[in-house]
């Protein structure tokens, strides 16, 4: 997690800029996408290549159960239609503060001329400060080991 509190925008292209399986190879390095899965029949699930958002799905390997699982089920990036990246972008203008909705969707403007809805950029917005939120209810900061500094 180190290697994200140094990264600067240019760090932040190139990440988002690299082809989706990659991509995902390097969120499982930060662990913030897992890198096995157990099937609930209790067998190993491998990782094949479907037409999905990330192009991944998990199959379980036993012939009798078959069972299939998407790519990013139990992750921070389940149940969204963003791509990775995009939710990797938005959290990077986030925790930046560098972004106003309208040029957050003025960047993110995708290929095929689409952006994000204003209510999904203020949705996510919400998520992450609730997420904050979260952390800091669980991890409070003490005054005094401030004051000490």
């Amino acid at each position: 997690m180190d290697e994200l509190r140094g990264m600067n925008f240019i760090k932040m292209v190139q990440k988002i800029l690299l082809p989706m399986d990659l991509f995902l190879q390097w969120l499982q390095v930060l662990g913030l996408v897992s890198s096995s899965q157990t099937c609930v029949c209790g067998g190993e699930m491998v990782t094949e290549n479907k037409g999905t958002l990330t192009g991944k799905r998990w199959a379980c390997r036993h012939n009798w159960c078959r069972k299939k699982r998407g790519f990013l089920v139990g992750s921070f990036f389940e149940n969204t239609s963003l791509t990775p990246q995009e939710v990797f972008q938005l959290s990077y203008y986030w925790c930046r503060n560098t972004h106003t909705i309208s040029e957050i969707q003025f960047d993110m403007r995708r290929e095929d001329g689409s952006t994000l809805r204003t209510r999904t950029t203020v949705d996510w917005n919400n998520f992450f400060r609730d997420i904050r939120v979260e952390y800091f209810i669980q991890n409070p900061v003490c005054r005094e080991s401030y004051d000490s500094r």
